[in-house]
């Protein structure tokens, strides 16, 4: 009897105590927490491989089953200990660790994805690149689109580092960037380049040349051939070349020049028609030409009478081969500029009264003049 009573009281002693233990917040925790550390490690794995920037839908839904497991917990802590079950909290453990695999798996896999589509859009750019850069020099273009082509260039090599690095997020976004300018350099050089392979035009150029060279010949003359896809300005004795300048050409120079202002250099049969010595040239010296002549006048009349331009425009003058040229790039406002040690020479070869022909392309130039 005494020992029953004892083994009563003891009872209620050890329970008394764990209330007071629960109470106090001394109760310990369940095996499921270990769960909850194992899912929060997983957090540090996540971000090592950034699970944020490759699958942020599935590293949030991770994020918030911690989340949810963590309140849990603290929601069952605060109940007395005999009032607590964790039942949920390990349904929401197990979710967490789920969630957090699966954010790892797509994380992956999508580190693979950007890797691959990177690795092709560089191939692709830098063929596009070099393709531009060859159509370029094939038609003889002053490179209008340089700075573009540059650009693409140095984020292509920013990407290549970005993916040694294993950025491919950004290296994918580099690429992209680069791979966007080389196509708006493809467009331009496509707009620009088009009328230069014009079958109607390149015949009319061709009959341009064969005339001048024929002349030349024929007589035994000077003459003078500007060929624009090519930026050469040629001096042509007894229809052979004699010399052969490098040209700078104008702003847009691969068009016909319309009106003033436009900053093309005009095509045509022209001749000269005065000689400014130094000093008395903007640019050294130059070589004046009878530009417009009577079909530049008659083309810019049609053109303004059919609203091709506004009406407010005028024809302009003024077109000289003229020096400090030899800049790389198409500047002038559309004459055609050499360097000043070709401008002597150019100079001192020719008189008032000179032909100048200047044709947009000559289809013939590589069999001609090679």
């Amino acid at each position: 009897m005494r020992n029953h009573k004892l083994r009563v009281w003891l009872g209620i002693g050890l329970g008394a105590a764990a209330v007071v233990a629960a109470a106090v917040g001394l109760a310990p925790d369940p095996p499921q927490v270990s769960l909850l550390a194992s899912a929060k490690t997983q957090d540090r794995v996540l971000k090592d491989i950034d699970a944020a920037v490759y699958a942020p839908a599935q590293y949030e839904a991770y994020a918030e089953a911690v989340r949810r497991a963590q309140s849990e917990l603290s929601a069952q802590r605060e109940k007395f200990y005999y009032s607590r079950q964790y039942l949920t909290f390990d349904r929401l453990c197990q979710g967490a660790l789920q969630a957090g695999g699966m954010a790892e798996r797509v994380t992956r896999e999508s580190r693979m994805d950007f890797q691959r589509r990177t690795m092709d859009s560089r191939q692709q750019t830098s063929d596009l690149i070099a393709s531009v850069r060859s159509r370029i020099n094939r038609i003889g273009l002053s490179n209008p689109n340089r700075g573009s082509l540059v650009r693409a260039e140095v984020l292509l090599r920013e990407a290549e580092i970005l993916g040694s690095q294993n950025d491919w997020f950004e290296a994918h976004d580099r690429v992209a960037t680069a791979l966007s300018l080389a196509r708006t350099a493809e467009m331009e050089v496509q707009q620009r380049s088009g009328r230069l392979t014009n079958d109607d035009l390149l015949r009319v150029w061709d009959n341009w040349v064969h005339e001048t060279i024929h002349v030349s010949s024929r007589a035994g003359s000077k003459a003078i051939l500007v060929v624009k896809t090519r930026s050469t300005c040629l001096l042509i004795e007894s229809g052979r070349i004699v010399r052969s300048y490098t040209a700078d050409l104008g702003k847009n120079g691969v068009f016909d020049k319309s009106y003033r202002g436009d900053h093309a250099t005009p095509e045509g049969k022209y001749k000269i028609v005065k000689k400014k010595g130094a000093g008395q040239s903007k640019y050294y010296k130059a070589l004046l030409l009878n530009y417009p002549n009577e079909q530049d006048i008659r083309d810019f009349r049609r053109a303004r009478a059919r609203g091709l331009i506004i009406p407010r425009s005028r024809l302009g003058g003024l077109i000289e081969i003229h020096g400090d040229g030899g800049k790389d790039k198409n500047w002038t406002e559309g004459c055609v500029a050499l360097d000043n040690h070709d401008m002597d020479d150019l100079y001192s070869r020719v008189d008032v009264g000179t032909p100048v022909t200047i044709v947009g392309n000559y289809s013939a130039y590589d069999r001609t003049f090679r």
